[in-house]
């Protein structure tokens, strides 16, 4: 369980808590994927929610899932689906499937999501991503490192140690 909120109110406050496992993973507390944060180029994982003639809509992983939360949908055009032309989307995606995809655009206005669900697509970030993550990985290190010396709880054992 990860505390997510601290409630005020003295002695009787009771901590909300979640189980979900897009809120914990790996000991640490993930942020929420939110619409302000996607970029062309940016991988993502989610799940088919519909399928039609024209594309399949997706729902990404990381928005919000609770009340008030801001849910993320995406399509991916029928061209953009596979790297071979499918005559028969629903033949290839179900509602449920959960799908890996690429961002394309955004469009902040209308607040669309353009995904792609080409493999080639996700071979040719595959470099660029692993790099990425252990940059966002180290820098996160970095902060928490920052955090503990200024709380003056620092053990002493993390000083002077090399994220790899």
């Amino acid at each position: 369980a990860r505390v997510v909120k601290l409630a005020s109110g003295g002695a009787n406050a009771l901590p909300s808590l979640s189980l979900k496992r897009s809120d914990v993973e790996g000991g640490t507390m993930r942020k929420r994927l939110t619409f302000e944060a996607l970029h062309a180029g940016r991988a993502v994982t989610g799940f088919v929610r519909k399928v039609v003639d024209f594309g399949v809509f997706v729902r990404l992983h990381g928005g919000g899932e609770g009340k008030g939360a801001e849910r993320l949908d995406a399509l991916c055009h029928s061209s953009e689906a596979s790297d071979s032309k499918l005559t028969d989307l629903a033949a290839t995606f179900k509602a449920g499937d959960v799908v890996r995809g690429v961002i394309l655009k955004t469009d902040a206005e209308k607040r669309r999501i353009s995904l792609s669900l080409k493999p080639s697509r996700l071979r040719e970030l595959a470099g660029s991503d692993d790099e990425e993550e252990e940059e966002a990985e180290s820098e996160e290190e970095a902060e928490a490192a920052d955090g503990e010396e200024a709380d003056g709880s620092d053990s002493g054992d993390s000083a002077g140690e090399e994220s790899d």
